[in-house]
């Protein structure tokens, strides 16, 4: 869009400096740095001028990178000024927003914004935050029309997620695909909170393994079986769905069956110390994601496992959750 003479709009990527080395290489190899722009500089952030920011900030997201959309106003090359997009998801026409975006921005600004970012926006809501065991978001539609069920794509795989009825975080779609490269052809894979298959999925999708798949949830596992069925082509491995408790796992499951366990309940993880006693066979790993402010922490909140005969073999930083908390995933091995 033209401003006045000189002058022009474009969208943005914004990101912090230390991954703009990554983010440009990301940018470039898609095809999605717009050239016709120079890239900014300012405050501690760098800013790229794209072509299509949905398709550009959905490939950061796989890569765990944190970024702002961006609307630019550039002169003859160089960028003058960007308006901040408030940080959100984007899911297949819907963006979901934090409740304390609306104290800091107008409603009717934010829906302008997102419908020049997204042209194929259909909603807007606010996340009011996630509740119950089953983890749902409370979600309230400020705009557009209610979309209860979307399909969401990672690395080739397509998942249908009911928003309103089944948590949901697109910015875990790298993490699904990083832990599902760690585990061998043969293996037998417990996901104990599987939700609608992120993990599942992807595992099976690269190795000719066996995962049983649980959640406590029923609506997270209707979606977890059509997505079985909707990649069905896709699958190397086998995956069994069970709707139990996952702590109660040990009455319904044989002891020590397990080479891998997933325990992607980072509120939650470890009060199930018992169950994950239970399935471990010698020598299994457990995957356990923790909500802390710093990695030394969440070493520190899992020393009961050490007790029980877990031995930590790595740790990292999986996403922010909050401006003073990360999740973690911490792997151990059963001694």
């Amino acid at each position: 869009m033209s401003i006045n003479s000189g002058f022009h709009q474009t969208l943005c990527i914004a990101v912090k400096r230390e991954f703009g080395e990554e983010v440009r290489r990301i940018l470039v190899g898609r095809g999605l740095l717009n050239r016709a722009f120079k890239i900014a500089r300012s405050s501690g952030y760098i800013y790229f001028p794209v072509i299509d920011s949905e398709e550009a900030g959905r490939l950061l997201a796989e890569s765990s990178i944190d970024y702002l959309a961006t609307e630019c106003i550039a002169e003859e090359g160089r960028l003058t000024r960007a308006v901040n997009v408030p940080s959100h998801d984007y899911i297949n026409g819907v963006v979901i927003l934090r409740e304390k975006v609306l104290e800091e921005r107008d409603l009717s600004e934010l829906i302008k914004l997102f419908e020049g970012i997204y042209k194929k926006l259909r909603a807007i809501y606010l996340k009011k935050g996630v509740g119950g065991e089953s983890r749902v978001s409370e979600l309230v539609l400020l705009w557009g029309s209610e979309v209860s069920t979307v399909i969401h794509k990672e690395y080739g795989l397509k998942f249908i997620v009911d928003i309103h009825k089944v948590y949901f975080n697109p910015r875990l779609s790298t993490e699904h695909r990083l832990l599902a490269k760690e585990v061998s052809d043969g293996e037998l894979v417990v996901d104990a909170f599987s939700g609608f298959g992120g993990f599942s999925i992807h595992i099976a999708s690269l190795r000719r393994c066996r995962v049983l798949a649980n959640d406590v949830n029923p609506h997270a596992l209707a979606c977890l079986a059509k997505n079985i069925e909707l990649n069905k082509r896709l699958l190397k491995g086998s995956i069994v769905v069970v709707n139990g408790d996952s702590g109660q796992m040990t009455s319904f499951l044989r002891k020590s069956v397990a080479d891998r366990i997933v325990a992607d309940i980072p509120h939650r993880s470890i009060e199930f110390i018992e169950v994950y006693n239970h399935l471990a066979r010698k020598g299994a790993v457990l995957h356990l994601y923790l909500v802390s402010k710093d990695l030394s922490e969440a070493l520190g909140n899992s020393g009961k496992l050490i007790e029980e005969g877990w031995h930590p073999i790595n740790a990292r930083r999986v996403l922010e959750y909050s401006p003073a908390k990360n999740v973690f995933r911490v792997d151990f091995r059963k001694l």
